[in-house]
């Protein structure tokens, strides 16, 4: 662009769209984008002391970045500490790094990893997390990810939600600021990206339509998706109401990249665990001779709700002989008990 010729100075193709009215613009400019523009075109009324700006919680990048930081090394540590086995002993999928890498690199502005309770989305999500943040020469270098629990920053009492907002508030941005716009000046001066990981949706208590709707405009503005990446973890049921937003828009369809692995008829894209994935997670335990485990019984642990009920049954009975067909049984008998029995709403469950 010329104003990068001009000045060494970037502003977006974006911002620049919505300063001509192309683009819609829900939040005021930032202080560097006036200022840059004025520069341009040579107008000392638009002197920094001249003006009276309004209050502006940041200025720069990187204090957006370590409180993104911040917040997702707190809900990384929630969840390895509630993690149902020792979270040492998981494992990072590699199907969900390689739909990363191809995510991050193409122009598709939202994710998703859907599958039902059990099959390890939020783990799945915090071994991506540990990747993006310990990746300090590669892909992810410059960019900033912020992982946070949905359900953590809704207010119940306030049934009118906008995403932005939210997110705002917790990365210390003026409320009419955009935090696009800051994230497409990082961007264009360094390459990085804002990655954004959604969870928590299965705790939530409050209206999903109205949460929905906002996430749906917030990812709307986002347009070409090169500055914002959105990864969003749902179960199926979640998901198929959630996607009633998306189908009637042909611009959100193509936005959404589905991944490797996704089959429409179930809703799901998160697979069942490999054989190799369930020997790497066993052969962490000491006290497991993976070569002993029954075929049948490692086809049933390839559910990873499955290995944390397999690795309850050893520690209650340490001796007992956990590589038979019989363990099947066991685990379909604690099955029952955790999920039906052992449940708020047990009486419903008996009855349908």
């Amino acid at each position: 662009m010329e104003i990068s010729k001009k000045l060494n100075k970037r502003v977006s193709e974006t911002t620049i769209k919505r300063l001509f009215g192309f683009a819609a613009a829900s939040h005021k400019f930032s202080k560097f984008t006036l200022l840059t523009l004025a520069e341009y075109v040579q107008d000392d009324q638009l002197d920094p002391g001249n003006i009276k700006w309004e209050e502006e919680s940041l200025c720069r990048w990187e204090e957006i970045h370590d409180n993104a930081i911040k917040i997702t090394q707190h809900t990384l540590s929630s969840i390895k500490y509630r993690s149902g086995i020792p979270y040492e002993l998981t494992v990072s999928r590699k199907f969900a790094e390689y739909d990363l890498d191809e995510f991050f690199n193409s122009d598709f502005t939202y994710s998703s990893f859907v599958s039902h309770a059990g099959y390890g989305k939020t783990i799945l999500l915090a071994h991506l997390a540990d990747k993006i943040l310990n990746d300090t020469s590669g892909l992810y270098k410059d960019s900033t990810l912020f992982f946070i629990k949905i359900n953590n920053i809704l207010n119940s009492e306030k049934p009118v939600i906008n995403l932005e907002d939210l997110l705002k508030a917790q990365l210390g941005i003026h409320s009419k600021e955009s935090l696009v716009e800051y994230a497409d000046h990082h961007f264009e001066s360094t390459g990085g990206k804002f990655i954004i990981f959604l969870d928590g949706f299965s705790e939530l208590i409050t209206d999903r339509d109205l949460l929905f709707e906002s996430i749906i405009n917030f990812i709307c503005s986002l347009e070409d998706g090169k500055s914002v990446k959105v990864v969003i973890s749902m179960r199926p049921t979640n998901w198929t109401r959630f996607y009633e937003y998306i189908r009637q828009s042909a611009y959100l369809k193509t936005m959404w990249f589905a991944g490797s692995y996704f089959d429409p008829d179930n809703v799901v894209n998160v697979p069942q665990l490999t054989d190799q994935e369930v020997d790497l997670i066993l052969s962490k335990d000491q006290s497991i001779d993976i070569s002993r485990i029954n075929g049948n019984l490692k086809t049933q642990l390839r559910i990873p709700f499955q290995i944390q009920f397999y690795l309850q049954l050893r520690e209650e009975d340490p001796n007992f002989s956990y590589a038979t067909n019989i363990t099947i049984f066991e685990l379909a008998s604690r099955y029952v008990i955790e999920k039906i029995y052992k449940t708020n709403q047990y009486t419903e469950k008996l009855l349908f």
